[in-house]
């Protein structure tokens, strides 16, 4: 039968009742559960639950807590405060207790909680900042409730838990607290927390603080009380919301002080000795608390004091890495005299029974960040005067007792009043390392008693991240975790990782260890010579880096031969090192190593400065302060950082010994004093950043082009650091970090341009079409007019597929699908291809038979522009000179409508409309009726002259400059094809003449070529008709061809005679050798005149032989037909040359006298007057090389030489009436010598030889007005004869 106990509601109500008795974890997590059964009607689930929870109360902790001790011992002054902290904690969440040294705060306030009911449903946690604190205080706690230490009181250290299930009162360090938040981040194992000494303000204390707020607001049930003997506690009361504040008296006897200040060159262990002496002759029996700032100092003194031998005396040693075991004897005293030797461990918490006197050192190991560095060091320094109270309240507890101070009373009241809190001395780095370590909210969102600047946060993640510690959500990384681990400055602990890797370690110790301290070299400023002289010993020319380890090794090597500090001390004299620092340098290291040893890092390996891995150990620095790099500016003669911060070599830096300064150096630190200085500098090589810090670099891509030979889309990939360029561009392949943007860049560049190629495969297809349709556009001079460039990237992107990015990837599609992605011609066509007249535009034109390659450019503005006719060099003989003239149809429409439209506009207008007359000329053209046997300006001007009435001349044509795409180029190649030269038009021997080309059938009769005597049998015409339809006519004449004389034709008589006179007088030297000899030897010229008119002109006896022998046949020799003619004449010329001769030699006599008689009258001339210049330049001319063949000139010389002789003598005489008489021929002398620089020779250009002669007679009418003018001349027929004359230069 079912009783009312058995009911639903019954069962519900008696698991209400238990469920508070549950450990806060428990209820924590079946909450929810319990929650859930509150309406529930299932009496057997209700009654399962319920013995659940009766056996998991049975695990709380009521009886453990029931079964301690919870006695308040009247003698300590926390017992008349008891009530008011219980009352307290009842009414508050925080509870602040300030209680003075002695006042019994740590061992009273955890029962204080106990007796408040704490303890039962989680545990009261008391946290302590040192190990030996908090196993120290829980055997004393453990003896004062009754229990044994382990038990219901316990304690957790790292590496040492002394709890287990039934522990109540749990002492524990600020990191184990932390600790345990990882894995219960709401602490349900505790109900009340303690912290303790809470004003050393360590990193763990304040992120103790900020957590607790943050768990008040998440867990009503909970207590926290922070108790301190020295406090700040208006500023934590506020922290917590102002939280109550209860001040506790200390118990102290009288404490006297006593002030020894240590002598010169005293060191520490000397003062810590005359300190224990001056006690020792006070109490011999009395124990002495001697506290000095690390173990290093601590194994000084203790070697120190054991050598004094005191009786009844032994000396313990008390620091936080000691064991156990020895930590206790200092809790056990014995029947002898101690002598406690202890760091700040001994400051706070622990009471060291027995104690009367104390010694202060005044020094205290600090971790303390060094902004100028970015590197927390380890300092020994001062301590703060609270400090000073602490270490002076541990004597004075059992009876009066005696505080022996090193150091002076001025002294203390100048130190901090409070240590620093280590967050304010703490590297941002680390303390957000750890912060993530413990897994805490990020700085921003954490509440600090002290917060930090935002920059300074911002600073701070910045370095994480620049050493890899956290991602970019800022969660540790993997090598995060490894820094959180080790004890030191995260730029520290980075740089020994990084040797660890590099294999390095031993190095980098000294190295950091160095770098951690401040510099021992000192610089004297009465011995700066020696000092310099001595530290360059240990100076390496590329890194100070490795200088710190040749000082090292000078030191070792020191110890080594001689094993004492005396001589370690002579050594630092001796180089100028500041022996304190030395030592520091060395315990440091010893720190360091002990450090790795607990990391499990090989350090034990001797350094070798003979074979030094200095690369490895740069490296290494570099991962831990990449972003302390410089390049050198050569224009500033200054190093740059990352930022663009200029600096210098510090001048104590080997490196700034260099004759030429390194391109990039890693430096320590940057320094700002007069100037900016860089100490601890290396040559590096920028590369390695990219190596030990890719995510410092930024890459930037630019110069991104597909590349026709591989078939690939390059880059070139810009390294950045900051504002440092690392690699100013190297290759790389773009579709391995941007493959999507590569694919585009080879459409582009590889397919729409068509350069992209592959064999037997559809882009051979397409490109042939793309190819046709380009070349077309460059023919039409038409560009992007017919290929729709966009079309062919718009087709190429939408079928193309995404991994489609190089030839090569092409190619592997082509093998696996065989699909063709090529586009249709008309899907990329802008005008339909029957409206193109490609046959306008060949590729090829015929001559003589031969078909030659045309290529064509299109190129505006360069000489590189237009068509290019290809031949080879034993073929040149097959073209028709005038081909590169007539161009091909598409352009030779351009250049006729060119030439019409440069006319000027009277001209012009006679032609208009111009296109129809340029159609009208393309339509003879393709009917054959203009004769090409001759230069397009002359078949052009023929063609006009006969269908308009206005008249035009060649010469109006020939003198328009066209532009480079209407000249035709021809290119001579060699037998291999190669180019040998390219002319604009045909070669300067193919148009220097108006010969016709034997090509032209009506001509061919008429070339003869290799004869060594008269060419040809019949008689020669003076003109041939070349073509019936065009009226055409050429001149026959005789050529000179060198060995052998020829026979051609030339369109212009004037060139036909010319040729036709040089080939009858080698015809006559031919013929009649041998009187050559004769005649030679009759021209015999003195010295003076060899030396005035011949000294550069040698072959002066030939010319004048062709010019007897031209006379005595006759002259006139265009005259001359046939070879019967010649015959005639050659008979009657041979007795006669003799005496033209001689008549010529009279005549050369003639003029060497005038010549002779003029000269020294020139001399009388300023050589620097106009007068001088004019008549200087005119007789070089008369006389030049080559003046014989001038005839008509030479012949009139002697004349010249009379008016120039009557202009000189006028001119000494009035200078100035000289220069006035030629100003109106002046213009015209000029334009002459301008128009004799332009031909090849003058004897060839008739036209200017004859203006010449005039030219001469308008000079005599001006300065000898008194001899007779062989011709009428003025300023005004000179301005004719020039107009009429046209020159051009041809």
């Amino acid at each position: 039968m079912k009783t009312d106990s058995d009911t639903p509601e019954t069962i519900f109500r008696k698991i209400k009742e238990i469920f508070p008795s549950l450990l806060i974890r428990d209820q924590a997590r079946l909450g929810r559960r319990m929650r859930a059964f509150a309406h529930s009607k299932d009496a057997a689930a209700l009654s399962s639950f319920l013995n659940y929870l009766q056996n998991l109360s049975a695990h709380a902790l009521h009886r453990f807590a029931d079964s301690l001790a919870c006695e308040f011992p009247e003698e300590l002054p926390i017992s008349a405060k008891t009530e008011e902290i219980s009352e307290a904690l009842k009414q508050h969440q925080a509870v602040i207790v300030c209680g003075s040294t002695g006042s019994g705060k740590t061992t009273q306030l955890p029962k204080i909680a106990l007796r408040n009911g704490f303890g039962r449903t989680g545990r009261i946690g008391c946290t302590q900042p040192r190990r030996i604190a908090a196993s120290a205080l829980a055997r004393r706690v453990a003896s004062e409730t009754g229990c044994q230490c382990g038990g219901e009181v316990g304690y957790k250290v790292r590496f040492d838990d002394h709890t287990d299930r039934k522990t109540v009162i749990k002492f524990m360090t600020d990191g184990i607290l932390l600790a345990e938040t990882r894995d219960d981040p709401d602490l349900l194992q505790y109900d009340c927390i303690i912290l303790d000494e809470v004003h050393e303000r360590s990193l763990n204390i304040d992120f103790l603080l900020g957590y607790m707020k943050l768990l008040l607001a998440r867990r009503k049930d909970l207590r926290v009380v922070i108790s301190s003997a020295t406090l700040d506690a208006e500023r934590i009361s506020g922290f917590f919301s102002n939280a109550p504040v209860i001040e506790v008296e200390g118990r102290m006897f009288p404490v006297e002080d006593c002030f020894l200040e240590p002598e010169e060159d005293e060191e520490l262990p000397e003062s810590v000795a005359r300190g224990v002496e001056f006690l020792t002759e006070l109490d011999a029996r009395g124990d002495i608390l001697v506290f000095l700032p690390g173990e290093r100092e601590i194994r000084d003194c203790a070697e120190m004091l054991s050598g004094r031998s005191y009786k009844h005396t032994e000396i313990l040693p008390l620091f936080g890495r000691l064991s156990s075991g020895n930590q206790q004897k200092v809790f056990s005293p014995g029947s002898m005299r101690r002598i406690i030797l202890a760091t700040n461990v001994a400051e706070t918490s622990l009471t060291i029974p027995g104690i009367r006197f104390v010694v202060d050192s005044g020094l205290v190991r600090l971790s303390r960040y060094n902004p100028r560095t970015r590197i927390q060091e380890l300092r020994v320094e001062p301590v703060s005067q609270a400090s000073a109270r602490q270490r002076r309240g541990r004597c004075g507890r059992l009876r009066d007792g005696v505080c022996v101070h090193l150091y002076s009373e001025e002294a203390l009241s100048e130190y901090s009043e409070f240590t620093p809190p280590e967050i304010q001395r703490s590297s941002l780095a680390g303390v957000i390392l750890q912060m993530a370590a413990l897994r805490l909210p990020p700085l921003d969102r954490f509440p600090l008693v002290d917060p930090p600047a935002p920059i300074q946060i911002r600073e701070g993640m910045q370095m994480l991240n620049d050493l890899l510690a956290i991602d970019e959500h800022g969660r540790l990384t993997e090598c995060g975790w490894k820094l959180a681990e080790i004890p030191l400055d995260p730029h520290l602990a980075k740089m020994l990782m990084s040797a660890n890797r590099h294999k390095v370690l031993p190095e980098m110790l000294v190295i950091a260890a160095f770098l951690s301290i401040a510099d021992p070299r000192e610089r004297p400023f009465e011995h700066a010579k020696a000092a310099d002289d001595a530290h360059r010993k240990f100076d390496c020319d590329d890194s100070d880096f490795i200088g710190i380890l040749k000082l090292y090794d000078a030191v070792e090597k020191t110890l080594a031969e001689r094993g004492s500090n005396q001589a370690l001390k002579r050594f630092a004299q001796k180089n100028y090192i500041n022996y304190r620092r030395l030592r520091e340098w060395k315990n440091l290291i010893e720190d360091l190593k002990d450090i790795c040893r607990e990391s499990r890092w090989n350090f034990e390996r001797r350094i070798d400065l003979e074979r030094l891995a200095s690369d490895a150990i740069h490296k290494a620095l570099m991962s831990a302060l990449p972003r302390q790099l410089g390049m050198f500016d050569k224009e500033s003669k200054l190093f740059s950082d990352m930022k663009g911060k200029k600096f210098t070599l510090f001048p104590g830096s080997a490196l700034a010994k260099r004759k030429n300064p390194p391109q990039w150096v890693l430096f320590f630190a940057l320094v700002e004093t007069s100037r900016v200085f860089a100490r601890g500098n290396a040559l590096i090589r920028p590369e390695w950043l990219e190596q030990v810090a890719p995510h410092i670099c930024s890459v930037s891509y630019d110069n991104i082009h597909w590349d026709e030979s591989s078939g690939f889309v390059y880059a070139r990939e810009r390294i950045t650091a900051g504002q440092l360029l690392i690699n100013p561009g190297r290759r790389c392949h773009y579709a391995k970090v941007r493959p999507a943007e590569a694919r585009s860049v080879f459409i582009r560049e590889g397919l729409v341009s068509g350069l992209a190629n592959l064999r037997d495969t559809w882009l051979e297809e397409y490109n042939y079409l793309l190819n046709e349709l380009k070349l077309l556009e460059i023919k039409m001079r038409r560009p992007d007019s017919i290929v729709d460039t966009e079309a062919i990237y718009r087709h190429f992107d939408e079928v193309l597929p995404p991994g489609l990015h190089s030839v090569n990837a092409v190619k592997l599609d082509w093998q696996k699908n065989h699909r063709d992605y090529a586009p249709k011609p008309e899907e990329i066509m802008l005008i339909p291809y029957e409206e193109l007249h490609e046959e306008d535009y060949p590729d090829s034109i015929v001559s003589a038979g031969q078909r030659f390659r045309l290529r064509y450019q299109f190129d505006p503005g360069e000489k590189e522009d237009g068509i290019f006719l290809e031949v080879r060099e034993d073929s040149l003989n097959l073209l028709d000179p005038y081909l590169t003239d007539y161009l091909v149809p598409g352009y030779l429409a351009q250049k006729a409508g060119f030439l019409l439209r440069s006319l000027p506009k009277s001209l012009r207008r006679n032609y208009m409309p111009l296109d129809a007359a340029v159609e009208g000329f393309m339509d003879d053209f393709r009917a054959g009726k203009i004769f090409t046997g001759q230069s397009f300006p002359e078949a052009f001007a023929d063609y006009l002259n006969e269908n308009y009435e206005e008249q035009i001349s060649v010469e109006n044509l020939e003198s328009i400059e066209l532009p480079e795409y209407l000249q035709m180029k021809l290119v001579i190649l060699d037998s291999r094809g190669k180019v040998v030269k390219v002319h604009r038009g045909m070669p300067e021997g193919f148009v220097k003449d108006s010969k016709v080309s034997h090509a032209v059938p009506a001509a061919k009769q008429w070339f003869l070529t290799g004869f060594h005597d008269w060419p040809g049998t019949e008689a020669m015409p003076f003109a041939v008709r070349l073509s019936e339809e065009t009226g055409v006519s050429a001149c026959p004449a005789l050529v000179d061809e060198g060995e052998t004389l020829g026979r051609a034709l030339f369109l212009k008589e004037s060139e036909a005679k010319e040729h036709h006179r040089r080939a009858l007088l080698k015809l006559w030297r031919m013929r009649l050798p041998q009187i050559l000899k004769p005649l030679r030897s009759m021209m015999n010229a003195s010295h003076q005149m060899e030396l005035s008119f011949f000294l550069k002109y040698r072959e002066w006896k030939e010319d004048a032989i062709d010019n007897a022998a031209e006379k005595a046949l006759g002259g006139n020799l265009w005259e001359i037909r046939s070879e019967e003619e010649f015959n005639l004449r050659l008979e009657q010329s041979r007795d006669q040359a003799a005496a033209i001769i001689t008549d010529f030699m009279d005549e050369l006599a003639r003029v060497f006298r005038a010549y002779s008689e003029l000269m020294p009258l020139l001399r009388k001339l300023d050589e620097e007057s106009e007068t001088y210049e004019d008549i200087e330049e005119e007789l070089r001319f008369f006389f030049r090389p080559g003046f014989l063949k001038t005839q008509e000139i030479f012949e009139r010389c002697a004349r010249y030489l009379k008016a120039l002789n009557i202009r000189i003598q006028r001119a000494i005489a009035s200078p100035q009436k000289d220069l006035t008489k030629g100003e109106t021929i002046a213009p015209y002398i000029r334009k002459f010598r301008m128009a004799l620089e332009m031909v090849d020779s003058l004897e060839n250009s008739g036209d200017l030889r004859a203006y010449f002669l005039l030219l001469e007679e308008a000079r005599i009418a001006a300065y000898a007005p008194e001899m007779r003018p062989l011709v009428k001349c003025g300023e005004a027929v000179l301005k004719d004869r020039w107009d009429a004359l046209c020159f051009t230069g041809d």
